[in-house]
């Protein structure tokens, strides 16, 4: 009896129906009490604590869950006791008493450990998770609710579940950790809508539209906001049918009750007048007496009937009460609703406005950079494969016929996008002007040159608390005379591919500077010429750049790009690509023209991807001799 009364006190909170609640416990408490069942009193005393918290009365709540930790400190039931100071932590955090929230969380969570109850451990660090966010101790928050998770997981509570992962997004958020943030935001969509857990999904898609809106991905961010809106619309319909459900239940119940109460006083007064009748029969002289008496029992049955009547007039008022509160809360969320359209339609318009800052950006970054005839007029073959992440790159790609050099150099600015376009438009102005005033007889020479020009520009001095923006590049001078190639890298090596090469060709021996990689039954192998470790720009140790010569022959195959297409992690896997098997590519399509090559670039490249975000710039730019 004591655990029907407890379970249907929570069916009745879980409904929001917190008066029927309210009775139930105290029932539960009242009989724990009359048959000195001191486990079952401390229970009772938790289930009223606990439905105080869900009302937001912290006074009330800590005075009965005071009242449970005494019972269960004196019969020793550490599970009881860790569960009181559990939710007088939680009580604690309402109020905003962080350093006691703390306090009695771990206490719980020790008392826990010593159990080896793994499930409610992970609940234990889940609320200690909730103090250190609100500390904004982001290393320990995330550790505590990592912990949290790994025995949420082993529980298989997948609505806990979907709640702790939107949490952790909405703390990497706070951190800039947006790609993390986005994954455990849309872990914890999927895990909502797998369950129909329509409230964890609301707040899943709120937590990907403030994502979006800080990665400035309007369409995305827009697209959730709507989410966000709908589910809004659904949460309070279904709000909304529960609550008139229950006032319906109620006032039938109280119906059926005045009829059943109804129909014992008629049954009562049947009864009345056949005693009467009776008596009347036997006991004339009694009669005068019985009328008196039926009167009074008529009298006492019509105030009843008004005392009935005034009641259900009552509950009338009081559902008119609940209509109109109902209406407030529709107005509420009109108005937010309509407040939300107009915060999209300003984000819409400063999405537009900014891409199209964007698109005449690009404009001016196309017009700077080679294009195709460039390449022609120097180069039989050649292919450029360039896919910027964004709508304006920071990589970029450079060519020019110098006397009798032929020049090509490729080049990854730090970071993409409008930063990186900006530092990629500067490295081109300031190579023309070192190109035009400079000779060729050494490439390091150049990236010297270059180096201290984007430092002084960029008033870069060496100190550790400066910006350490910069370019990684490779630059290669062809002399068509001789065929000799003069190469110098920052951080980005040349690749040469070849026909029927030996290690007794290259003069290999003590040269650091070349590596072989070949491929067993493939004719064509790959010289890599490695670069010096530095980029362009402002370096911890900076030492002058390396010139390195190297002879070509006719129809050799030269490759230079960013780290972008290797750098991308896979649609399937979440790996990614990496320089060997970028290598083994190139390898692998030597034998085929330019043009192929080119497509099959792409084509790997999007096959891998998949529906992964890109994460970089890509450039490949390749020339045959």
């Amino acid at each position: 009896m004591l655990k029907a009364y407890s379970f249907t006190g929570v069916a009745y909170r879980n409904t929001g129906s917190y008066a029927e609640a309210f009775d139930y416990y105290l029932k539960g408490l009242e009989l724990a009490k009359k048959f000195n069942i001191p486990e079952q009193e401390g229970y009772a005393y938790i289930n009223l604590g606990n439905l105080y918290l869900y009302q937001k009365n912290t006074k009330e709540a800590i005075s009965n869950l005071n009242n449970a930790l005494d019972i269960a400190n004196s019969i020793l039931n550490n599970g009881m006791i860790s569960y009181c100071y559990l939710n007088l932590g939680r009580a604690e955090l309402l109020n905003n008493n962080l350093d006691s929230a703390k306090m009695h969380f771990i206490m719980s969570l020790e008392i826990r450990k010593a159990m080896m109850d793994d499930e409610n451990i992970a609940v234990s660090y889940k609320y200690l998770a909730d103090v250190y966010g609100a500390e904004n101790n982001f290393d320990k928050a995330l550790a505590c609710y990592k912990r949290s998770l790994y025995g949420i997981k082993k529980s298989n509570d997948l609505d806990l579940l979907a709640d702790l992962y939107n949490k952790v997004a909405n703390l990497y958020l706070k951190e800039k950790r947006l790609e993390l943030s986005v994954n455990n935001a849309l872990m914890s969509l999927k895990i909502s809508n797998q369950i129909g857990a329509k409230f964890r999904s609301r707040n899943a898609h709120q937590s990907l539209a403030n994502i979006y809106l800080v990665r400035q991905d309007y369409e995305k961010a827009s697209h959730h906001l709507n989410m966000v809106i709908k589910q809004n619309e659904n949460l309070f319909n279904k709000q909304l049918s529960e609550k008139i459900l229950n006032i319906k239940y109620s006032l039938e119940q109280e119906q059926k009750q005045n009829e059943i109460n109804l129909l014992n006083d008629q049954k009562d007064s049947q009864r009345a007048f056949i005693v009467v009748l009776a008596i009347a029969l036997l006991l004339g002289l009694l009669f005068l007496f019985i009328s008196f008496r039926l009167n009074i029992l008529r009298k006492k049955t019509n105030n009843q009937l008004k005392r009935q009547k005034g009641d259900i007039m009552l509950k009338n008022e009081e559902l008119n009460n609940q209509n109109e509160e109902i209406q407030t809360i529709a107005d509420s969320l009109t108005e937010a609703n309509i407040e939300i359209s107009l915060q999209k339609e300003e984000i819409e318009k400063s999405h537009n406005q900014i891409t199209s800052s964007i698109n005449y950006a690009k404009r001016i970054q196309t017009a700077i950079i080679p294009d195709a005839d460039s390449l022609s007029s120097m180069f039989v073959e050649h292919l450029v494969y360039f896919r910027a992440k964004n709508i304006v790159s920071g990589d970029f790609y450079w060519v020019k016929k110098i006397k009798n050099f032929k020049v090509v150099a490729a080049a990854d600015c730090t970071g993409h996008g409008v930063p990186g376009a900006f530092l990629s438009m500067l490295g081109i102005t300031l190579l023309n002007e070192i190109v035009r005033r400079d000779d060729l007889t050494k490439t390091s020479t150049v990236l010297d040159h270059l180096r201290e020009q984007i430092k002084s520009t960029l008033k870069q001095t060496g100190k550790y608390y400066e910006n350490k923006d910069g370019m990684d590049f490779a630059l290669c001078a062809i002399n068509t005379d001789t065929m000799q190639m003069l190469y110098s890298g920052a951080n980005n090596p040349v690749y040469i591919l070849r026909k029927n090469v030996k290690e007794s060709d290259l003069n290999m021996a003590g040269n650091e500077k070349i590596k072989l990689h070949q491929l067993e039954s493939i004719d064509y192998s790959l010289i890599e010429l490695k670069p010096d470790r530095q980029p362009i720009g402002s370096h911890i140790k900076e030492h002058p750049f390396t010139n390195v010569e190297f002879s070509l022959r006719k129809n050799d195959s030269i490759f230079i790009f960013s780290d972008g297409y290797y750098d991308q992690f896979s649609g399937d896997t979440g790996k990614k690509f990496n320089n060997g098997r970028f290598r083994k590519l190139l390898i692998t399509i030597a034998d085929k023209k330019m043009t192929e090559q080119r497509d099959i670039l792409d084509k790997t490249f999007v096959d891998w991807k998949k529906n992964r975000e890109q994460i970089d710039d890509v450039l490949v730019l390749g020339v045959r001799v």
